[in-house]
């Protein structure tokens, strides 16, 4: 079992999109359900129909959170692949406002 893409961690840009694939060994019978994990969040409703795939959107709020696809069948333990989400946040410009005082 495993993640495509394999980085670990995988890095992605906040805003951006990055479709994960979980591929399980094919010969599994029954044929495995997918569940998928936002650190202990699941988040397999948002996969659709196909849950080979995740698309997932870079948050800041997800920096350093785990990434998990669990596939579980009758006739196995369940098998898991993860990886950890490292969000590069874009950079914010920080103003300064000077206020002069008068005395």
């Amino acid at each position: 079992m495993s993640l495509f893409p394999s980085d670990d961690p995988l890095i992605i840009r906040e805003g951006t999109h990055q479709v994960i694939k979980c591929e399980v060994n094919g010969n599994a019978t029954p044929t495995p359900t997918k569940t998928w994990y936002l650190g202990s969040t699941d988040i397999t409703n948002t996969a659709g129909n196909n849950t080979s795939f995740i698309n997932i959107t870079g948050r800041r709020e997800n920096n350093k959170k785990t990434i998990q696809c669990r596939a579980t069948n009758i006739n196995e333990e369940p098998k898991n692949a993860s990886t950890t989400l490292m969000v590069e946040c874009k950079n914010r410009q920080l103003q300064i406002k000077y206020v002069e005082t008068l005395h």
